[in-house]
This record gives C-alpha cells, sequence and structure tokens, in this order.
C-alpha cells in the first residue's frame, strides 16, 4: 500500500519530499495555465473561474467535517485500547449489524469525515 500512495506513513522522507514536489509542480502548472489563459484571451476564462468557485466552495465546506473526523479519529487511537474493538466483535452475529448502527450515531460526521475514522479503525484492528 505504500508502494501505491507515497506520503503515508511508513514511507521513506524521499518519496514524501518527491510527492510535495509533485503537488507543488501541479498548482504551479495550473497556475501558469490560469495565468496565461488570462492575458491570451480574458473573454474565455469564465468557466475556469466558475470551476476555481466551485472547487473552493467544496474545499470550505468539506474541511470542517474531515476536521472533525481527524479529531475522532485521534481519540480514538488515543483512548481506546487495542483489544477493545475485537471485543465488541465477538457478539452474536444478527446483533452486529445493528450495533454498528449505533456505534454510527456517536460519529456525527458525513463521509468526508469518515475516512479518517475508518482509516483508523481498521489500523487499530
Amino acid at each position: 500500500m505504500a508502494d501505491i500512495l507515497p506520503g503515508l506513513p511508513g514511507t521513506s522522507s524521499s518519496s514524501r519530499e518527491l510527492t510535495r514536489r509533485w503537488a507543488l509542480l501541479l498548482v504551479g502548472g495550473i497556475v501558469l495555465f490560469a495565468v496565461a489563459l488570462r492575458l491570451t484571451s480574458p473573454g474565455r476564462v469564465a468557466w475556469l473561474q466558475a470551476a476555481i468557485i466551485v472547487f473552493g466552495s467544496l474545499v470550505i465546506q468539506a474541511l470542517p467535517f474531515v476536521l472533525v473526523g481527524a479529531l475522532a479519529a485521534a481519540i480514538i487511537e488515543v483512548f481506546v485500547p487495542l483489544g477493545t474493538l475485537e471485543k465488541l466483535t465477538c457478539s452474536p452475529r444478527p446483533l452486529q449489524l445493528p450495533a454498528a448502527g449505533l456505534a454510527g450515531i456517536a460519529f456525527p460526521i458525513c463521509e468526508c469525515g469518515s475516512v479518517p475514522v475508518a482509516r483508523r479503525l481498521a489500523q487499530k484492528g
């Protein structure tokens, strides 16, 4: 998994630096493209402005939920002992799905914030 997604914990610092370089190169390329398009034909930039506005608004709306999910994942990492989750899965099979649904009530976060929580639970076992 670390080979597929560089920059994750457990990968080398050189692969993280390479990922940062690619990200900066990508952002710089997009900015250069936008500036060149703006200078060459200013009338055709409306679609780019709309795309930037939509993307920015999605990021601003999702960021609080991702932060809440990261906070919940940190709380799970710090306060939930390793064996606790294994004990919860020892319940009878017909009760496991309703128990998981009730546990979901404890995390009132959207799908944006559930990704860090699910990742932390998967790493916990």
